[in-house]
């Protein structure tokens, strides 16, 4: 089966999440409970449902062969024995999601059953809501992020139309970052000090990650002369499709000086107050109203796009601006759910 569309892959989603095993009867359950327990029983469901010019004499009896079954169901006849050869490699073997589909299909289109195809079709979907939760999309090295999030929302980042999207978006322009991995694949990692760590758990659910991959990291810096060490959690992964959106959306590095106020229209006002807000959780100081950055780009930007009156601050070789309690208490309103520690009522 090609890549799939993305379409394709929510549909697999939502079914993934609509988990009920309660539904599969004994019997059922017990011609499934192993990949190999499943291929036998299939192969003597469709013995019942071919025609008999699909069987072959051995012995005295009809039997329908792993040739004619892999004729039937896959796109060689060497197909079943090679899931046959990867059972005995890995007894915990599960065949993907998108093969069992084709598979429904084909019998469900094919004029070659009999009416006995409905039980071939009752034991796959047995086999596939029995073993539902460690089920794969597809054996695809392009989508080997779904074996490790399988609700990873891909297209998350491609409109930015909620308070969310608008929020995250402007935290990632704060604290995100893109790199080069081995193999031309990107790397999109997102890191918080680790007092922070709720709010990495927080940005893993609006993405569909999965927490549980959340890493601890350690980063050295020189801060006056003086090697320190600093304790964060970091989520990382790949999606080169991902990583487009974000690149169109204007992105160039969290940290870089050429950092920019994204390249889009927002739909609505308070998406771009959510999204100020979000990089101010990422720059801005705690208890204060400023954000200090390395880009005056951006600082000359948001001053123009919201009329602030102070001016930039380079004292200190960094870009420093004040964005003044009206506006902070302001964006704060608009988006109730950022970063816990540096929400404060400020005094106008």
């Amino acid at each position: 089966m090609n890549t799939p569309n993305l379409a394709f892959i929510k549909k697999w989603q939502i079914w993934l999440l609509n988990y009920n095993p309660t539904i599969i009867s004994i019997n059922i359950k017990q011609k499934v409970k192993s990949t190999l327990c499943f291929i036998e029983n299939l192969r003597i469901k469709l013995e019942k449902a071919v025609q008999t010019t699909k069987l072959r004499k051995v012995g005295n009896i009809l039997k329908l062969t792993d040739r004619s079954m892999s004729l039937i169901l896959g796109p060689n006849i060497n197909f079943i024995n090679e899931i046959r050869n990867k059972i005995k490699k890995n007894g915990y073997y599960k065949i993907a999601y998108d093969v069992l589909i084709l598979w429904k299909n084909k019998i469900q289109a094919s004029l070659e059953f009999s009416i006995s195809k409905g039980n071939v079709l009752k034991l796959i979907n047995g086999y596939m809501e029995f073993h539902k939760p460690v089920i794969l999309l597809l054996r695809d090295q392009k989508l080997h992020i779904y074996r490790y999030h399988p609700l990873f929302r891909e297209d998350y980042f491609r409109l930015i139309d909620t308070l969310d999207k608008a929020y995250w978006l402007g935290f990632f322009f704060a604290d995100g970052s893109i790199s080069p991995r081995h193999r031309k694949k990107t790397y999109i990692s997102f890191a918080l000090k680790k007092d922070d760590l709720k709010q990495t758990i927080r940005f893993c659910g609006s993405l569909g990650l999965n927490s549980n991959y959340i890493k601890p990291k350690i980063t050295r810096r020189i801060y006056k002369g003086e090697i320190r060490y600093y304790e964060s959690y970091e989520i990382g992964f790949g999606s080169c499709n991902m990583t487009r959106d974000l690149i169109t959306l204007g992105f160039k590095g969290s940290k870089s000086k050429a950092t920019e106020w994204p390249n889009i229209t927002f739909s609505n006002p308070t998406f771009e107050l959510s999204f100020l807000l979000g990089f101010y959780d990422g720059e801005g100081k705690e208890g204060r109203t400023d954000i200090r950055v390395g880009s005056n780009v951006i600082l000359q930007q948001i001053k123009q796009k919201f009329k602030i009156p102070f001016e930039i601050d380079t004292s200190d070789g960094k870009f420093r601006l004040t964005l003044g309690a009206q506006l902070l208490n302001l964006m704060q309103s608009v988006y109730p759910k950022s970063l816990h520690r540096k929400r404060s009522h400020f005094n106008t």
